[in-house]
């Protein structure tokens, strides 16, 4: 009879070892698949803002040439103004997508803001007619032009509201016009609206989404910043550039704060009181930083469909064990 009951005791605790066997593998595999996929998740975030910010400088620097293509022409012709840019402008301007380029233009060094063709200039707004410059570019402030002066290579300028210009907000890319002799003539430049950029960037959280399993319709947000750390663009407008407002500071939003140590990244933010995962990168020609805002909870689906399929198969791996163990005891005999 104690054979029976050593033999019954036996398999009971086969049974139950091999119950915790079960656990721990499902356990262990649980883990390495959560991590694998938490790991997926940040890729995917990281190469969205990096191949968005690739996109900017790609776009940036086919632009470029554009400029560099008009200082080239006038630098033929010395110091002398180009008596067919205006032409040759006009000529230019039909053939670039409208979305791509705003405006194009030269501004002369030595001759006044004021003077006849000083800056031939055409633009979307006012095509086919000139666009009639009504401040002075001369001044250091214009960034579009002192900045291409100043550095003798192609400038980008931070984004900005051109007030007494185009009126909008735009960013300029602009080349310095410099002779054999290095004499400094003018600047030479292409205006890009930000509908485009805008578009870009935006184009971060398609990117990411549409990689993932995650709620793509959680709240979230994907925004640009400039090199000097202003809001550029942002799904709250409040927080961009206008003709009134530079844009909001970086340092004044909880996820931005977080970025500005580095030039890439990425970090948790806890915002009233829900987990966000930030992440950024930054564009090498401009300087500019994309930041991608996502829900830890959202990113955080996929791994809770597993756990839920893991916590699914132990509750019917361990039930089976237990009905297993029931039938074994039931052939057990009972002490006479």
């Amino acid at each position: 009879m104690l054979k029976k009951y050593n033999s019954g005791g036996m398999r009971i605790l086969v049974i139950l070892v091999a119950v915790a066997v079960l656990l721990v593998a499902l356990w262990a595999d649980y883990s390495a698949g959560r991590d694998q996929l938490i790991e997926q998740a940040n890729s995917r975030a990281r190469l969205a803002v990096k191949d968005a910010a690739k996109q900017l400088d790609d776009f940036v620097y086919r632009i470029s040439m554009v400029p560099i293509t008009t200082a080239s022409r006038q630098q033929i012709l010395g110091n002398s103004p180009d008596p067919k840019m205006v032409e040759y402008l006009r000529t230019v301007i039909t053939k670039l997508p409208k979305e791509h380029v705003y405006g194009i233009y030269i501004a002369y060094e030595d001759m006044k803001s004021t003077d006849k063709n000083s800056m031939p200039w055409l633009d979307r707004k006012n095509f086919p007619e000139m666009t009639v410059v009504k401040y002075d570019y001369h001044d250091p402030v214009q960034e579009w032009y002192s900045g291409a002066k100043t550095n003798r290579k192609l400038h980008v300028t931070e984004p900005y509201f051109d007030d007494g210009g185009s009126d909008i907000n735009m960013v300029s890319v602009t080349y310095p016009v410099i002779t054999d002799d290095q004499k400094f003539v003018g600047v030479a430049g292409a205006d890009l609206s930000l509908t485009l950029i805008q578009n870009i960037v935006d184009g971060i959280e398609t990117a990411f989404w549409n990689s993932t399993e995650g709620n793509f319709d959680e709240v979230r947000h994907a925004y640009l910043v400039s090199r000097k750390g202003l809001v550029v663009t942002h799904p709250d407008p409040n927080l961009m550039l206008s003709k009134t407002s530079p844009g909001a500071k970086v340092e004044s939003l909880p996820d931005g704060a977080v970025t500005i140590e580095k030039a890439e990244g990425e970090a948790f933010v806890s915002i009233a009181g829900d987990q966000r995962r930030i992440y950024w990168a930054s564009s090498t020609l401009t300087g500019w930083k994309l930041i991608l805002n996502v829900s830890d909870e959202a990113v955080m689906g996929p791994v809770q469909r597993l756990a839920t399929r893991t916590i699914l198969v132990a509750g019917l791996g361990v039930g089976a064990m237990f009905c297993l163990v029931g039938w074994i005891l039931s052939r057990v005999r009972k002490p006479e």
